[in-house]
């Protein structure tokens, strides 16, 4: 690729992105952590050309597809032998079950996007790029499972419900049928394994201070425990005097890297404690809002809405391979509204 001969039509959130960038490495020279803050923004400009860059390599996508999918059933294989107890000591985590990720939040955001590439597979016409969408695509679900990443579950959820409406749209609810039908053993095999999997328990060991909560024993637990006392983790208390510190720099914010220095003089103990000290608000709507105000707020939703706007566009060519790119975004993006993807 070359400045002039790269069609920059391909990547439309190119500038958004820029722009964003931008004003983070401003917002960076008022970190109270200078180093720490320029340590993220490089990380946000890696995510940044990688983004880009596979936008405008579009003609490698199906090599890249069958990558990640060979990935992800590694991945997989590897978080499913750690949950049920036989691999957990060769990888140190944060957070079991994370395979090689660090932890489990983590390995849900991974999964959550991986999952519609691999799929993408399924829509190819050779064999092999079936089997291998199917038992990578099978895998990575089982593990997310295993993850209790509730999270990274909705997203995955909202995003398969975008993509049905998708194809709704512009195929109507015939071809949908007509697809299942062709692969209805296949689908029906993977979605069997799922079910009978989500009932098995952990087994693993992790004593650290983010392991595995007990009430999330089970999928049926996890699901209950987001209506009990306590299932938001404390999410809702650290959103709202996220808010707070919103309200008191709402246009240019306190700063990259800042949210963990000034939350405390609004927590009061509310959530903080001896033990527990939040670092970021676990939703990165509010984080970015925080650190760079209302106008890197307004950017990032602009660089989103370009993103909708390109996938919606490859819709209409019946692009699935694109299509199904932009729903793992959509899956990434729900769940960083309960995690923080953005780290």
């Amino acid at each position: 690729l070359t400045w002039k001969s790269t069609n920059w039509k391909r990547a439309p959130f190119a500038l958004p992105w820029v722009l964003f960038l931008m004003i983070a490495g401003v917002q960076a020279l008022r970190s109270l952590n200078t180093d720490a803050a320029v340590e993220v923004w490089i990380i946000q400009v890696c995510g940044g050309i990688v983004g880009i860059g596979s936008a405008l390599l579009v003609g490698q996508f199906l090599r890249v597809c069958r990558a990640v999918a060979i990935a992800g059933v590694v991945v997989a294989l590897l978080g499913i032998l750690e949950y049920v107890g036989l691999s957990w000591q060769m990888f140190p985590s944060g957070g079991r079950p994370s395979a090689t990720l660090g932890f489990r939040n983590i390995a849900g955001m991974y999964l959550a996007v991986s999952l519609f590439l691999s799929g993408s597979l399924l829509l190819q016409s050779q064999k092999k790029d079936q089997i291998l969408g199917v038992v990578s695509a099978t895998m990575m679900i089982v593990f997310l499972v295993f993850t209790r990443t509730r999270g990274a579950w909705l997203g995955v959820f909202v995003g398969s419900l975008c993509g049905f409406f998708i194809v709704w749209r512009v195929m109507g609810l015939g071809e949908i049928f007509k697809w299942f039908l062709q692969h209805k053993v296949a689908l029906i095999s993977g979605c069997g394994v799922v079910v009978i999997t989500a009932f098995i328990p952990p087994h693993f060991q992790d004593q650290s201070l983010s392991r595995l909560d007990e009430k999330k024993a089970s999928v049926v637990q996890s699901i209950q425990f987001i209506t009990q006392e306590g299932g938001d983790r404390g999410r809702f208390k650290m959103w709202y005097h996220t808010l707070q510190m919103i309200a008191d720099a709402p246009l240019i914010g306190v700063g990259l890297h800042n949210w963990s220095a000034y939350y405390p003089r609004y927590d009061q103990g509310d959530v903080m404690g001896m033990v527990v000290a939040p670092r970021r608000p676990h939703n990165d709507f509010l984080w970015i809002w925080a650190e760079l105000g209302t106008v890197g707020l307004l950017v990032y939703l602009w660089l989103l809405l370009c993103v909708a706007k390109r996938v919606w566009a490859r819709s209409q060519l019946r692009d699935w391979g694109g299509v199904l790119a932009g729903l793992g975004a959509v899956a990434l993006l729900v769940h960083s509204g309960f995690s923080f993807p953005r780290e």
